[in-house]
């Protein structure tokens, strides 16, 4: 009985100290791919023929008409970026509610990676409260990001204007750093399944010393 047990737990370990490295891998994705999209500024990316191409990101807008040098502004000077392009018509969601729920994102992803990095470095004491708040942290961090990227995906499948609408290179980024921070909170949650089989594992063996002590008695 003792050896089949230690071979379990060993066994357990292993897969266990694998899950919680895939993990931090996928989150620390998560975060480097949402930091591209915070800071870049292709979360709208407007052109016209002419060469004129208007890039707005979460703080600021970039405009440039061809030449190598482009003008930039803040976007708490922009209402609408479509005006900017030259299209009044277009409708816009309100941007200091998309650099709110933004920049909550961010945040709530770098609490996921100090949670789940937390969780290895006290991999052996079975930390299923650093486990618990990474994953709270992550589902928070995609859902934040899906909102903005919700609201500009409908915009873009309704698109109907003379200006193109081309790829917004910093929406993609973030909706992979979104898929990412949902793949790392599964990895978490099987963590914690396995912390929970092996204490229950732990509580069955302990019951049947218990009973052989008390038959040998």
């Amino acid at each position: 009985m003792p050896l089949t047990r230690q071979r379990s737990r060993v066994d357990g370990h292993f897969w266990y100290r694998s899950i919680l490295i895939s993990s931090i891998v996928f989150i620390g994705l998560a975060l480097l791919l949402q930091f591209v999209g915070f800071v870049t500024p292709g979360w709208i990316v407007l052109s016209q023929p002419s060469g004129f191409t208007v890039s707005a990101g979460v703080w600021y807008i970039q405009v440039c008409n061809g030449s190598p040098q482009c003008r930039t502004a803040s976007m708490t000077r922009v209402v609408n970026p479509f005006n900017v392009a030259g299209d009044n018509n277009v409708e816009f969601t309100n941007w200091t509610e998309l650099q709110v729920e933004i920049t909550l994102a961010f945040v709530s992803c770098i609490v996921s990676v100090l949670m789940t990095v937390n969780a290895f470095i006290n991999m052996s004491q079975g930390p299923k409260s650093y486990l618990g708040w990474a994953v709270v942290a992550a589902v928070i961090s995609a859902a934040l990001l899906m909102i903005p990227i919700g609201r500009l995906l409908d915009i873009i499948r309704q698109w109907d204007s003379y200006i193109v609408y081309s790829t917004p290179y910093s929406l993609v980024s973030s909706c992979l750093g979104c898929v990412c921070a949902l793949m790392s909170a599964v990895l978490n949650l099987c963590a914690m399944c396995m912390i929970l089989y092996d204490r229950k594992m732990e509580r069955s063996n302990s019951d049947e010393r218990d009973d052989l002590t008390l038959n040998s008695a």
